[in-house]
């Protein structure tokens, strides 16, 4: 996927043409080999991606009877994007994200994106509204994974 089909992402769904071409500008280019991390839960949160091609993996690492896992949370492919938490402080990243094969992800760093919404405030809006879906869809997957393992934890599965 070249920078041009960076405007089919989701996250850009009715933003104005002008602010995306901007947008897709500034995004830098990161190719990951299969396995490699592009980022780990609790590192600083610097830039959010959109993924060009390749599927990541959003996980969490756990330890269960002293043995390190990580527990796959979802799977994210094609004009989706990761690393919301580069814009939402603390600017930590709450989960940790590894490509599935070779993967190329676009970056867009926190300052790229706010300058750009500064001068285009409606895009800014509907790209945090977009922010925000993915960020409520997150919350009930983890509600469902949270009261799964409660009915587990007493017996009711």
């Amino acid at each position: 996927m070249g920078r041009n089909r960076l405007m089919d992402a989701e996250v850009f769904g009715g933003l104005d043409g002008r602010c995306v071409e901007v947008l897709a500008a500034a995004a830098e280019a990161r190719a990951l080999d299969g396995g490699e991390v592009l980022f780990r839960l609790g590192e600083d949160a610097t830039r959010l991606y959109v993924v060009g091609s390749g599927q990541l993996e959003l996980t969490l690492p756990i330890s269960i009877e002293s043995e390190a896992r990580e527990l796959r949370i979802e799977t994210r492919g094609p004009l989706t994007t990761v690393g919301w938490s580069a814009l939402i402080p603390p600017h930590r990243f709450t989960l940790s994200a590894r490509a599935v094969g070779p993967v190329e992800v676009f970056g867009l760093t926190r300052s790229s994106l706010e300058s750009a919404f500064q001068e285009d405030p409606l895009s800014g809006y509907l790209f945090m509204k977009h922010v925000c879906t993915g960020i409520g869809q997150r919350l009930a997957q983890m509600q469902a994974l949270w009261a799964r393992e409660l009915r587990h934890a007493v017996g009711g599965e």
